[in-house]
């Protein structure tokens, strides 16, 4: 009976060895696929580290880009303000000319006109005057008859 029992003594060893080595296989197959499961995760991460990356590039790209074109903007904004102020300045400058030209012209139209307006009053006045001399013509021939009579 001891051999039995040294057998069903040892057999319950062998079970819990058994049972230990099959555990051992399984966590070392666990511990493979997690290695494996670690070395595609780091090269996944390293993928999309890689694809980071090139977007920080292309945003920086991007940036660089942005920051040329608001430049340009600046600078062509720039130089139309001062075009248009030029042409404002230089339109300015003709207009103030053409309203001196046209004041000019004004004060000799004026000049004109007042001329007009003095032989006017020279011809009024002078047609007075001889309207009157034509209406008081009998009156005068009648006065200057008898002189004009003995002298002809």
């Amino acid at each position: 009976m001891s051999g039995t029992s040294a057998k069903a003594d040892a057999n319950p060893v062998d079970v819990r060895l058994a049972l230990i080595e099959k555990d051992f296989v399984v966590v070392n197959e666990l511990n493979r696929k997690m290695e494996a499961a670690v070395e595609k995760t780091s090269e996944a991460i390293v993928l999309m580290q890689r694809v980071i990356d090139l977007h920080e590039l292309r945003l920086e790209n991007r940036d660089k880009a942005d920051r040329d074109h608001t430049d340009r903007l600046e600078k062509m904004s720039t130089e139309v303000r001062t075009t248009i102020r030029e042409e404002i300045r230089e339109l300015k400058s003709t207009l103030d000319e053409a309203i001196e030209g046209f004041d000019e012209q004004i004060e000799a139209l004026e000049t004109r006109v007042r001329d007009l307006e003095r032989w006017r009053w020279f011809i009024v006045g002078g047609s007075a005057v001889l309207g009157f001399i034509i209406a008081k013509l009998p009156l005068f021939v009648a006065l200057l008859g008898p002189a004009a009579g003995a002298g002809g």
